[in-house]
């Protein structure tokens, strides 16, 4: 995924040279895998994979800058967002919006009037090249322009070739129906039949959207469009990504919301685009917006030990510092007690579950060269031996000197070998699912299986000598004895 050079230093002033960013990016964060020249600006390549378990986050050019910031310090100018307002339209009075699918975490929605369709700013066309995006026109430009700034996907549609009752038009957020066909827009158009499982956002004479992943061209804004939706949803990335595989229709949207991004984006990013779009499109932005969000995001607090921290990294990190970083990270903070604290990550760190999270991201940005290469503590020497051992082991070297082989024969003995010693089966004691016959029951005397291997065995050699250490297992009416 490519990021410009110089839109990060538009958002993070400090930033070093790009060899400089690139390095600091892949030992503290994401592997830059090349640098490319585009105009006079530099392209940098992330790789995707590694970055698809930070997507809600840093995804977007606003996201590289804060870790670039927190890695070197120095401030994040995160661009202020100032929608001026038409007092006389109201957004509520000319647009309707229902979900109903549970697949749609939140929909948030602007309505523009008196947009010009134009080419964007050069500025604009510039950063969107050094990405590896096509300008079309100022309204695509632009949500495709603050996607790639925030990570928030959005599309606008055309406000008058919406369907709806009378001057209101309406959106709905549903499943799609099976057998119904939407014809996506751009230049590789194609109709494509839909399933139930598939998200659509629609009007009430069918789909105008494969919701989280294209557009549909029935809503397409051309050149004469004059007033526009913006939208800026929140989808399931199961759904999403099960739709883009059977389809094999990929999008940078549908990247996005397959790796699960936080609802909470939808507003700022919404605001952002109505803000551009009445600069350089000169729209209006009707009063207000809507957003539907049926099931806010619970904010989950997690804690921290700096003690803890040292045993799973190896070193001591300052607390002050472990601390630093975590509030540099936007975590909330606060002490519970002596080397004990409480962390809330901000809602868009949707990573960040447990205390071996918080510990990773202090380890990943104090530096892991820091972490000393220390061989673990190893404790020689050799432990004391019992006496019984000692006694045992000294009996086993006296008559292996005098030419005895040691043997190891079964601790179980069956009625055969019983008969040769005349020893009644009532004294031993039986196992309850034996394997065979010969291994019924619990050896009472070991000396009985050495005897018999002896006299086996001087049936084939003219001396044997063995020996062996085994244990009895006795009968007696307080329960067995070994």
């Amino acid at each position: 995924m490519k990021f410009s050079y110089a839109w990060l230093k538009a958002l993070y002033p400090k930033i070093p040279p790009p060899e400089e960013a690139a390095r600091m990016l892949t030992f503290h964060a994401f592997q830059v895998e090349g640098l490319e020249k585009v105009g006079a600006d530099v392209a940098l390549d992330l790789d995707q994979q590694v970055l698809g378990v930070r997507a809600s986050d840093a995804s977007g050019h606003l996201g590289i800058a804060r870790e670039l910031a927190v890695i070197r310090g120095g401030e994040l100018k995160t661009p202020p967002v100032t929608v001026k307002e038409d007092p006389k339209i109201h957004a509520q009075d000319m647009l309707r919006i229902r979900i109903e699918t549970n697949r749609a975490a939140r929909y948030s929605a602007r309505v523009l009037t008196d947009i010009t369709v134009g080419p964007s700013p050069k500025w604009m066309q510039e950063r969107l090249t050094t990405c590896g995006l096509r300008p079309i026109n100022v309204v695509v430009d632009t949500t495709n322009y603050v996607m790639l700034e925030t990570g928030q996907p959005l599309h606008a549609f055309d406000y008058d070739r919406l369907g709806g009752s009378g001057n209101v038009k309406e959106i709905i957020a549903r499943q799609a129906k099976n057998g119904e066909v939407l014809e996506t827009l751009g230049d590789d158009s194609q109709r494509i039949a839909l399933a139930a499982t598939d998200i659509v956002i629609a009007d009430p004479r069918g789909p105008v959207g494969l919701g989280g992943i294209k557009g549909g061209k029935g809503s397409e804004i051309r050149s004469g469009t004059e007033r526009i939706v913006i939208e800026a949803a929140n989808f399931d990335p199961t759904t999403i990504r099960l739709t883009s595989q059977r389809l094999k229709l990929r999008t940078d949207a549908s990247w996005r919301f397959e790796h699960g991004i936080s609802p909470e984006m939808t507003t700022y990013a919404l605001d952002r685009a109505a803000e551009l779009l009445s600069q350089h499109a000169q729209g209006n932005v009707a009063k207000g917006f809507i957003d539907i969000y049926p099931k806010k995001e619970p904010r989950r607090a997690i804690p921290f030990s700096p003690r803890r921290t040292a045993s799973l990294m190896g070193t001591t990190v300052p607390e002050a510092a472990a601390i630093s970083i975590l509030k540099r990270l936007g975590c909330t903070v606060t002490k519970k007690a002596r080397g004990l604290y409480r962390v809330t990550p901000p809602p868009i760190r949707r990573d960040l579950a447990i205390e071996e999270d918080l510990i990773e991201e202090v380890a990943r940005i104090w530096g892991l060269e820091k972490i000393p290469a220390v061989l673990p503590i190893i404790y020689g020497g050799m432990p004391q031996r019992p006496d019984r051992r000692a006694f045992e082991d000294a009996l086993k070297d006296r008559l292996v000197g005098l030419g005895f082989t040691e043997s190891h024969l079964s601790s179980f003995i069956g009625e055969r070998t019983l008969a040769l010693f005349q020893m009644p089966r009532e004294h031993l004691y039986h196992l309850e699912n034996p394997t065979s016959p010969e291994t019924a029951m619990v050896v009472n005397l070991a000396v009985f299986q050495y005897v018999r291997s002896v006299a086996e065995n001087l049936h084939h050699f003219d001396v044997v000598r063995i020996f062996g250490i085994g244990r009895n297992f006795t009968k007696t009416p307080a329960g067995p004895v070994e």
